[in-house]
């Protein structure tokens, strides 16, 4: 968007948030895009199997730059290793999410569910960390 938009001459001045999901934008772009556009950018944790997202970043709080936010309202995080037992805040691992937003399984795939589903948990595949406050931040995927 932000070399299109150097390129179209379109008119910008409306914009006043953007949201970005997936991997948390690189610092330096979500300065320039910020600093282009003029607006804010709200970066979200979703993945298909949650409607609509699993973590937001609040605009109103001091930035943390790569965090995807925190849990949204009724979601649960947490981290855990190979065992699936949790780990300590800041160290790596898992991500697994439940809340009323998460999927009750895959259509006709049974195994694929029991797989991704773990005591209610959703197995996202991500590794990540969350902070002392609750901020999500993705570091790698599970292999």
């Amino acid at each position: 968007m932000l070399a299109a938009a150097d390129r179209s001459g379109l008119d910008f001045t409306s914009l006043r948030l953007c949201l970005a999901t997936g991997p948390a934008m690189p610092a330096d772009m979500l300065h320039r895009f910020e600093d282009r556009f003029g607006c804010i950018v709200r970066e979200e944790y979703r993945l298909s199997e949650i409607s609509p997202v699993a973590g937001l970043s609040d605009p109103s709080e001091v930035r943390k730059v790569r965090s995807l936010g925190r849990p949204i309202d009724g979601v649960e995080l947490r981290v855990v290793d190979d065992r699936g037992g949790e780990v300590p805040v800041g160290v790596a691992g898992e991500l697994q999410i439940r809340g009323h937003n998460v999927m009750k399984g895959y259509s006709s795939l049974p195994e694929a569910t029991k797989t991704a589903l773990v005591e209610g948990w959703l197995a996202t595949g991500d590794i990540g960390t969350v902070d002392e406050h609750g901020h999500l931040f993705i570091v790698d995927e599970k292999t």
